[in-house]
């Protein structure tokens, strides 16, 4: 299903990446020892589309979290991503609660709050017709 659909945003003219997630995490590893990180990272980040496979077969370690925590971050402005796992839900949020956790100890004297005017004049630059 997630191949139909990625082979489906090619057609529509789309840039499409497909990976196993062992290979993410294994091609990011290698290049924190080459000293190019930013640009393998870059690599993930530009396609509007990026398909992870075989997410979720062993738990994430600390490193491969946070990899996966800057992919999110540099990718969660229009573009999307599609999971693919055979793991249950649960599971899942078990394996992946190490990053939360490990996130909202470094954040928890961070103020979030904000009204409707300040998330205008914030996000005016990324949504201009808001």
């Amino acid at each position: 299903m997630a191949q139909a659909l990625g082979h489906q945003a090619f057609r529509q003219g789309k840039k499409v990446k497909f990976i196993r997630c062992s290979c993410l995490f294994r091609t990011l590893k290698a290049s924190r020892a080459e000293d190019t990180w930013d640009k393998h990272l870059k690599g993930y980040v530009l396609p509007e589309l990026l398909i992870i496979d075989y997410f979720g077969l062993k738990p994430l370690n600390q490193i491969e979290a946070k990899d996966l925590y800057e992919l999110i971050v540099e990718r969660h402005l229009g573009k999307s991503f599609i999971f693919i796992s055979n793991r249950a839900l649960e599971t899942l949020r078990e394996q992946t609660n190490i990053l939360s956790m490990k996130t909202n100890e470094k954040q928890r004297g961070v103020d979030w709050q904000f009204n409707i005017d300040d998330a205008r004049r914030k996000l005016k630059s990324i949504y201009p017709k808001i």
